[in-house]
Protein backbone atom coordinates (compact mmCIF):
# COMPACT_ATOMS: atom_id res chain seq x y z
CA UNK A 1 0.00 0.00 0.00
CA UNK A 2 0.81 3.49 -1.19
CA UNK A 3 2.92 5.56 1.92
CA UNK A 4 -0.44 7.72 3.40
CA UNK A 5 -2.88 5.86 1.55
CA UNK A 6 -5.80 4.85 3.21
CA UNK A 7 -7.92 1.58 3.37
CA UNK A 8 -10.74 3.26 0.83
CA UNK A 9 -7.91 5.01 -1.18
CA UNK A 10 -6.39 1.47 -1.68
CA UNK A 11 -9.73 -0.25 -2.25
CA UNK A 12 -10.60 2.14 -5.56
CA UNK A 13 -6.83 1.50 -6.53
CA UNK A 14 -7.35 -2.25 -6.44
CA UNK A 15 -10.84 -2.21 -8.03
CA UNK A 16 -10.80 -3.51 -11.33
CA UNK A 17 -13.38 -2.48 -13.54
CA UNK A 18 -13.13 -4.68 -16.46
CA UNK A 19 -12.93 -7.85 -14.21
CA UNK A 20 -15.96 -6.37 -11.99
CA UNK A 21 -18.48 -6.45 -14.65
CA UNK A 22 -17.21 -9.66 -16.62
CA UNK A 23 -19.81 -11.71 -16.99
CA UNK A 24 -19.62 -15.98 -17.53
CA UNK A 25 -22.53 -15.62 -19.84
CA UNK A 26 -20.67 -12.68 -21.65
CA UNK A 27 -20.01 -12.92 -25.50
CA UNK A 28 -18.07 -10.94 -28.55
CA UNK A 29 -19.81 -7.59 -28.99
CA UNK A 30 -19.14 -7.17 -32.61
CA UNK A 31 -20.40 -3.32 -32.58
CA UNK A 32 -18.86 -2.58 -29.42
CA UNK A 33 -22.53 -1.76 -27.46
CA UNK A 34 -21.10 -3.05 -24.05
CA UNK A 35 -18.44 -1.55 -23.97
CA UNK A 36 -19.29 1.85 -25.12
CA UNK A 37 -21.20 1.55 -21.94
CA UNK A 38 -18.93 0.11 -20.20
CA UNK A 39 -15.95 2.79 -20.65
CA UNK A 40 -16.36 5.67 -18.44
CA UNK A 41 -13.08 6.83 -18.45
CA UNK A 42 -13.83 9.66 -20.50
CA UNK A 43 -17.22 10.20 -18.98
CA UNK A 44 -16.61 11.62 -15.29
CA UNK A 45 -16.23 15.35 -15.27
CA UNK A 46 -14.62 17.32 -12.53
CA UNK A 47 -18.22 17.20 -10.21
CA UNK A 48 -17.51 13.66 -9.92
CA UNK A 49 -14.15 12.91 -8.05
CA UNK A 50 -13.35 9.42 -7.44
CA UNK A 51 -13.57 9.71 -3.29
CA UNK A 52 -16.78 11.51 -3.69
CA UNK A 53 -18.41 9.08 -6.29
CA UNK A 54 -16.86 5.39 -4.88
CA UNK A 55 -17.67 7.26 -1.15
CA UNK A 56 -21.55 6.66 -1.88
CA UNK A 57 -21.13 2.59 -2.04
CA UNK A 58 -18.20 1.75 0.33
CA UNK A 59 -17.97 4.48 2.82
CA UNK A 60 -21.67 4.36 4.21
CA UNK A 61 -22.88 0.91 4.30
CA UNK A 62 -19.95 -1.50 4.41
CA UNK A 63 -22.11 -4.66 5.34
CA UNK A 64 -23.43 -4.23 2.25
CA UNK A 65 -19.58 -3.82 0.43
CA UNK A 66 -19.41 -7.40 -0.68
CA UNK A 67 -22.69 -7.24 -2.81
CA UNK A 68 -20.73 -5.19 -5.00
CA UNK A 69 -18.55 -8.11 -6.51
CA UNK A 70 -20.78 -11.20 -7.70
CA UNK A 71 -20.70 -14.59 -7.68
CA UNK A 72 -21.32 -16.24 -10.86
CA UNK A 73 -22.80 -14.69 -14.01
CA UNK A 74 -24.72 -11.23 -13.10
CA UNK A 75 -28.32 -12.93 -14.12
CA UNK A 76 -27.92 -15.25 -11.12
CA UNK A 77 -26.03 -12.72 -8.83
CA UNK A 78 -29.37 -10.16 -8.90
CA UNK A 79 -31.71 -12.40 -8.74
CA UNK A 80 -30.44 -13.33 -5.17
CA UNK A 81 -33.20 -11.96 -2.68
CA UNK A 82 -30.33 -10.24 -0.42
CA UNK A 83 -28.56 -8.63 -3.61
CA UNK A 84 -32.64 -7.44 -4.38
CA UNK A 85 -32.87 -5.63 -1.76
CA UNK A 86 -29.22 -4.03 -1.81
CA UNK A 87 -30.73 -2.95 -4.99
CA UNK A 88 -33.86 -1.86 -3.90
CA UNK A 89 -32.01 0.23 -0.48
CA UNK A 90 -29.30 1.90 -3.08
CA UNK A 91 -32.35 2.70 -5.81
CA UNK A 92 -34.53 4.50 -3.03
CA UNK A 93 -31.34 6.79 -1.67
CA UNK A 94 -31.13 7.98 -5.71
CA UNK A 95 -34.76 8.44 -5.73
CA UNK A 96 -34.71 10.55 -2.48
CA UNK A 97 -30.83 12.27 -2.71
CA UNK A 98 -30.17 12.89 -6.48
CA UNK A 99 -29.78 16.73 -6.68
CA UNK A 100 -29.66 17.56 -9.97
CA UNK A 101 -27.07 21.17 -10.56
CA UNK A 102 -27.62 21.50 -14.05
CA UNK A 103 -31.38 21.53 -13.72
CA UNK A 104 -33.25 24.48 -15.01
CA UNK A 105 -35.33 24.80 -11.40
CA UNK A 106 -32.12 24.41 -9.65
CA UNK A 107 -30.94 27.57 -11.05
CA UNK A 108 -34.07 29.79 -11.35
CA UNK A 109 -34.68 28.89 -7.99
CA UNK A 110 -31.27 28.83 -6.13
CA UNK A 111 -31.67 26.11 -4.08
CA UNK A 112 -28.96 23.19 -4.26
CA UNK A 113 -30.83 21.07 -2.47
CA UNK A 114 -34.02 20.43 -4.57
CA UNK A 115 -34.16 16.64 -5.00
CA UNK A 116 -34.74 15.77 -8.67
CA UNK A 117 -36.97 12.62 -8.11
CA UNK A 118 -38.92 13.73 -5.37
CA UNK A 119 -40.32 16.71 -7.67
CA UNK A 120 -40.55 13.99 -10.83
CA UNK A 121 -42.42 11.89 -8.36
CA UNK A 122 -44.34 14.62 -7.32
CA UNK A 123 -45.43 15.94 -11.20
CA UNK A 124 -46.25 12.40 -11.89
CA UNK A 125 -48.73 12.05 -9.46
CA UNK A 126 -50.19 15.88 -10.17
CA UNK A 127 -50.92 14.63 -14.02
CA UNK A 128 -52.21 11.56 -12.42
CA UNK A 129 -49.59 9.26 -14.23
CA UNK A 130 -47.48 6.03 -13.66
CA UNK A 131 -44.23 6.29 -15.28
CA UNK A 132 -41.30 7.52 -13.55
CA UNK A 133 -38.71 8.03 -16.00
CA UNK A 134 -34.88 7.52 -15.00
CA UNK A 135 -31.95 9.30 -16.86
CA UNK A 136 -29.31 6.64 -16.97
CA UNK A 137 -26.78 9.39 -17.57
CA UNK A 138 -27.73 10.89 -13.94
CA UNK A 139 -28.12 6.96 -12.49
CA UNK A 140 -24.60 5.89 -13.83
CA UNK A 141 -22.43 8.05 -11.81
CA UNK A 142 -24.06 7.51 -8.60
CA UNK A 143 -24.96 3.88 -8.54
CA UNK A 144 -22.39 2.69 -11.87
CA UNK A 145 -22.34 -0.94 -10.57
CA UNK A 146 -26.21 -1.13 -10.34
CA UNK A 147 -26.59 1.21 -14.07
CA UNK A 148 -24.41 -1.65 -15.47
CA UNK A 149 -26.09 -4.78 -13.96
CA UNK A 150 -29.33 -2.84 -15.47
CA UNK A 151 -27.85 -3.21 -18.92
CA UNK A 152 -26.69 -7.24 -18.95
CA UNK A 153 -29.87 -8.24 -16.40
CA UNK A 154 -32.61 -5.23 -16.90
CA UNK A 155 -35.56 -7.45 -16.39
CA UNK A 156 -34.60 -8.24 -12.59
CA UNK A 157 -33.30 -4.91 -11.80
CA UNK A 158 -36.40 -3.34 -13.42
CA UNK A 159 -38.65 -5.17 -11.03
CA UNK A 160 -36.87 -4.34 -8.32
CA UNK A 161 -36.54 -0.35 -9.34
CA UNK A 162 -40.07 -0.38 -9.86
CA UNK A 163 -40.85 -2.14 -5.94
CA UNK A 164 -38.66 0.79 -4.69
CA UNK A 165 -40.10 3.13 -6.41
CA UNK A 166 -43.34 2.17 -5.64
CA UNK A 167 -42.53 2.46 -2.03
CA UNK A 168 -41.14 6.15 -2.36
CA UNK A 169 -44.53 7.06 -3.85
CA UNK A 170 -46.77 5.66 -1.53
CA UNK A 171 -44.61 7.29 1.40
CA UNK A 172 -44.39 10.82 -0.14
CA UNK A 173 -48.20 10.01 -1.47
CA UNK A 174 -49.74 7.34 0.71
CA UNK A 175 -53.21 7.35 -1.32
CA UNK A 176 -51.87 7.30 -4.66
CA UNK A 177 -52.22 3.30 -4.37
CA UNK A 178 -55.84 3.81 -5.35
CA UNK A 179 -55.39 6.00 -8.12
CA UNK A 180 -52.42 3.70 -9.53
CA UNK A 181 -51.79 0.01 -8.38
CA UNK A 182 -48.36 -0.06 -10.48
CA UNK A 183 -45.62 2.62 -10.66
CA UNK A 184 -43.50 1.86 -13.88
CA UNK A 185 -39.94 3.00 -14.39
CA UNK A 186 -38.38 4.20 -17.44
CA UNK A 187 -35.29 4.22 -18.65
CA UNK A 188 -34.13 6.95 -20.60
CA UNK A 189 -30.60 8.22 -22.53
CA UNK A 190 -28.67 5.21 -22.31
CA UNK A 191 -25.18 6.41 -23.47
CA UNK A 192 -25.25 4.26 -26.83
CA UNK A 193 -28.19 3.42 -29.35
CA UNK A 194 -27.31 -0.31 -31.44
CA UNK A 195 -28.70 0.36 -35.17
CA UNK A 196 -31.54 -1.83 -36.27
CA UNK A 197 -28.94 -3.60 -38.40
CA UNK A 198 -26.18 -4.49 -36.26
CA UNK A 199 -29.20 -6.10 -33.40
CA UNK A 200 -27.65 -9.70 -32.70
CA UNK A 201 -27.44 -12.60 -30.48
CA UNK A 202 -24.86 -10.47 -28.13
CA UNK A 203 -27.95 -8.32 -27.21
CA UNK A 204 -30.46 -10.89 -26.45
CA UNK A 205 -31.99 -10.28 -22.78
CA UNK A 206 -30.32 -6.98 -23.02
CA UNK A 207 -31.13 -3.32 -22.45
CA UNK A 208 -30.56 -1.62 -25.65
CA UNK A 209 -31.54 1.19 -27.28
CA UNK A 210 -32.30 1.68 -30.88
CA UNK A 211 -33.71 4.48 -33.22
CA UNK A 212 -36.14 3.84 -36.31
CA UNK A 213 -39.68 5.07 -38.24
CA UNK A 214 -42.45 3.51 -37.12
CA UNK A 215 -43.94 1.92 -40.03
CA UNK A 216 -47.29 0.06 -38.27
CA UNK A 217 -48.91 -0.12 -35.41
CA UNK A 218 -51.43 -2.92 -34.69
CA UNK A 219 -54.49 -2.99 -33.04
CA UNK A 220 -53.93 -3.14 -29.14
CA UNK A 221 -54.82 -7.10 -27.73
CA UNK A 222 -54.84 -8.53 -24.11
CA UNK A 223 -52.28 -10.76 -23.03
CA UNK A 224 -53.15 -13.24 -19.93
CA UNK A 225 -50.52 -12.63 -17.14
CA UNK A 226 -50.22 -16.75 -16.31
CA UNK A 227 -48.07 -15.49 -12.87
CA UNK A 228 -51.32 -13.48 -11.92
CA UNK A 229 -53.73 -15.16 -13.65
CA UNK A 230 -54.53 -11.61 -14.91
CA UNK A 231 -54.86 -9.37 -18.59
CA UNK A 232 -52.56 -6.22 -19.49
CA UNK A 233 -52.91 -4.90 -23.14
CA UNK A 234 -50.44 -4.67 -25.58
CA UNK A 235 -49.72 -3.37 -29.02
CA UNK A 236 -47.47 -4.45 -31.83
CA UNK A 237 -45.02 -1.34 -33.83
CA UNK A 238 -43.45 -2.38 -36.45
CA UNK A 239 -40.32 -0.09 -36.48
CA UNK A 240 -37.91 0.42 -39.72
CA UNK A 241 -34.61 1.93 -39.98
CA UNK A 242 -34.25 5.41 -41.18
CA UNK A 243 -33.28 6.25 -44.93
CA UNK A 244 -30.54 8.38 -43.71
CA UNK A 245 -28.88 5.02 -41.87
CA UNK A 246 -29.47 2.95 -44.67
CA UNK A 247 -26.24 1.39 -46.29
CA UNK A 248 -26.28 2.22 -49.82
CA UNK A 249 -28.09 -0.37 -52.48
CA UNK A 250 -29.27 -2.18 -49.39
CA UNK A 251 -32.86 -2.55 -48.06
CA UNK A 252 -34.07 -0.88 -44.72
CA UNK A 253 -34.32 -3.81 -42.32
CA UNK A 254 -37.11 -4.08 -39.39
CA UNK A 255 -37.99 -5.28 -35.93
CA UNK A 256 -41.14 -5.74 -34.04
CA UNK A 257 -41.52 -3.47 -30.68
CA UNK A 258 -43.81 -4.97 -27.56
CA UNK A 259 -45.69 -2.17 -26.29
CA UNK A 260 -47.62 -2.16 -23.29
CA UNK A 261 -49.37 -0.82 -20.22
CA UNK A 262 -49.20 3.13 -20.46
CA UNK A 263 -47.22 3.41 -23.44
CA UNK A 264 -49.78 2.00 -25.98
CA UNK A 265 -50.40 4.52 -28.60
CA UNK A 266 -47.50 6.68 -27.79
CA UNK A 267 -46.39 6.24 -31.27
CA UNK A 268 -48.21 6.18 -34.39
CA UNK A 269 -47.18 5.43 -37.82
CA UNK A 270 -44.62 7.70 -39.72
CA UNK A 271 -43.55 9.01 -36.41
CA UNK A 272 -39.44 8.46 -36.09
CA UNK A 273 -39.16 7.29 -32.73
CA UNK A 274 -36.05 6.07 -29.95
CA UNK A 275 -36.61 3.04 -28.35
CA UNK A 276 -35.36 2.20 -24.77
CA UNK A 277 -36.22 -2.10 -24.66
CA UNK A 278 -35.30 -5.51 -23.68
CA UNK A 279 -34.07 -7.57 -26.78
CA UNK A 280 -35.72 -10.61 -26.59
CA UNK A 281 -36.98 -13.60 -28.20
CA UNK A 282 -40.94 -14.93 -28.58
CA UNK A 283 -42.31 -18.31 -29.32
CA UNK A 284 -44.08 -17.86 -33.01
CA UNK A 285 -46.52 -19.74 -33.75
CA UNK A 286 -46.44 -19.08 -37.18
CA UNK A 287 -42.79 -19.90 -37.96
CA UNK A 288 -43.63 -23.51 -35.78
CA UNK A 289 -46.90 -24.48 -38.40
CA UNK A 290 -44.68 -23.38 -41.10
CA UNK A 291 -41.22 -25.15 -40.53
CA UNK A 292 -42.78 -28.02 -38.18
CA UNK A 293 -40.36 -27.06 -35.17
CA UNK A 294 -39.90 -24.78 -32.37
CA UNK A 295 -39.32 -21.62 -33.58
CA UNK A 296 -38.90 -18.23 -32.03
CA UNK A 297 -38.87 -14.72 -33.10
CA UNK A 298 -36.63 -11.71 -31.63
CA UNK A 299 -38.50 -8.79 -30.25
CA UNK A 300 -38.14 -5.36 -28.68
CA UNK A 301 -40.03 -5.42 -25.21
CA UNK A 302 -40.44 -0.99 -25.42
CA UNK A 303 -39.29 0.22 -21.94
CA UNK A 304 -39.78 3.98 -22.61
CA UNK A 305 -40.50 5.39 -25.96
CA UNK A 306 -39.47 8.90 -26.90
CA UNK A 307 -40.39 10.59 -30.46
CA UNK A 308 -37.46 12.35 -31.88
CA UNK A 309 -39.42 13.16 -35.16
CA UNK A 310 -43.52 13.42 -35.29
CA UNK A 311 -45.02 12.40 -38.74
CA UNK A 312 -46.54 15.51 -40.79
Amino acid sequence: MAVGMNGHDQLIMDFDEDEYISDDDNVDDDDGYFSGIEEEDDYFGDEYHCDQYYCFEFGQDLKFEKMLFPEGTIKEWVAKDEVRRFIAEKFKKFLLTFVNHHSKNVQQQHDETEVEYVRLINQMVSANKCSLVINYEQLLPVQIQIARWMIKSPRLILETFEDAAKNVVLNLHPNYKNVHPSIYVRITNLRKCVSIRNISETHLDALICIRGLVTRCSNIFPKLQQATSSSRNYQILTLQESSGSVPACRLPRCVEVIVSNDLIDSALSGDEIEVTGIYTDKFDLSLNANNGTPEFATVVEANYIAKTKSRD
